[in-house]
C-alpha cells in the first residue's frame, strides 16, 4: 500500500498487537507437528525455525497453494483501482442523499 510502513498495514489498526500475536504464533508453532499454510515469507520463516528445532520429532510440511505463484501482475494497481471505486460510490451515495433531501422539502 502506499499509506507508509508496515506498521500501517495491520488490519486491526492496533500494530503491538499484531506484533504479540505474531509473536506468539511463531512460538507455539514450534511445538506442532504439521504446518499447513499457503504462499508466505512469514510462513516459510516459521517452517524454517520448526523444522530446525525439531529434534528427533517429525514435521510435516502441508502447502496449500502447491508451491504456485499466487501474485498476479493484475493485482498491482488494485489500491488505485479500490480507491477509485470507493470514491465514485461515495459520490453516489451523496447524490442520492442530496436527491432525496430535495424531494423532500418539496413534497
Amino acid at each position: 500500500g502506499s499509506s507508509g510502513g508496515w506498521e500501517n498495514q495491520t488490519p486491526s489498526l492496533n500494530p503491538s498487537l499484531e506484533l504479540i500475536v505474531l509473536m506468539a504464533t511463531f512460538e507455539l508453532a514450534q511445538d506442532c507437528s504439521t504446518f499447513v499454510h499457503g504462499h508466505s515469507g512469514l510462513s516459510d520463516y516459521i517452517w524454517t525455525h520448526m523444522a530446525a528445532n525439531a529434534g528427533e520429532k517429525r514435521v510435516v510440511r502441508f502447502r496449500v497453494d502447491e508451491q504456485q505463484q499466487v501474485f498476479d501482475e493484475k493485482n498491482l494497481h488494485s489500491e488505485e483501482e479500490l480507491a477509485k471505486l470507493l470514491d465514485e460510490k461515495r459520490a453516489n451515495l451523496k447524490r442520492n442523499e442530496t436527491t432525496n433531501s430535495s424531494n423532500a422539502l418539496t413534497d
